[in-house]
């Protein structure tokens, strides 16, 4: 059981993860082993990215604090805290979730827009191929046709040369 002074001080650090982060994701982390969890933690912890469980009320009261609407998530709630871009979190969290059956990914907050994210969403952007390998699609696009050219002018040149 926490103390008053404890939960004050979660409220502080969680309103201090509003100010300083860009976006929340919130988890339903209900059936995650311990060991699982702290995996979770590992990987978001490289990216830069924080994962806490939290009491909802708790939340409730930060998001109050800082003037923000706020959802009530199922489950048992662990959110993670990141200064990252959403595109760059979204798609270890969604892989882990794939992995880990009991891991459900419920929502997420832009905080900088004060918009709410549906997990549907969510998802999505999780599913997407990493950058890298999409500006490698697009290249592959936009060489194929000089490719093709190349290799009619090649087989031309051949003939011509008969």
């Amino acid at each position: 059981m926490l103390t008053k002074q404890e939960k004050i001080k979660q409220v502080e650090e969680i309103s201090q993860g509003f100010s300083q982060g860009k976006i929340l994701v919130f988890l339903d982390i209900a059936g995650l082993k311990v060991n699982e969890l702290n995996n979770l933690r590992k990987i978001l912890k490289t990216l830069g990215s924080k994962l806490r469980v939290v009491k909802k009320r708790l939340l409730k009261i930060a998001f109050q604090k800082t003037g923000l609407e706020f959802k009530n998530p199922a489950g048992q709630l662990g959110v993670v805290f990141s200064s990252e871009a959403l595109e760059e979190i979204a798609g270890p969290i969604y892989k882990f979730s794939q992995q880990n059956g009991a891991l459900k990914i419920n929502g997420g907050l832009d905080i900088p827009n004060k918009k709410f994210l549906a997990a549907d969403l969510l998802k999505q952007i999780g599913q997407l191929p990493s950058r890298e390998v999409l500006l490698s699609r697009l290249a592959n696009v936009l060489i194929s046709p000089l490719r093709a050219l190349l290799y009619v002018l090649q087989e031309r040149g051949k003939k011509v040369g008969q």
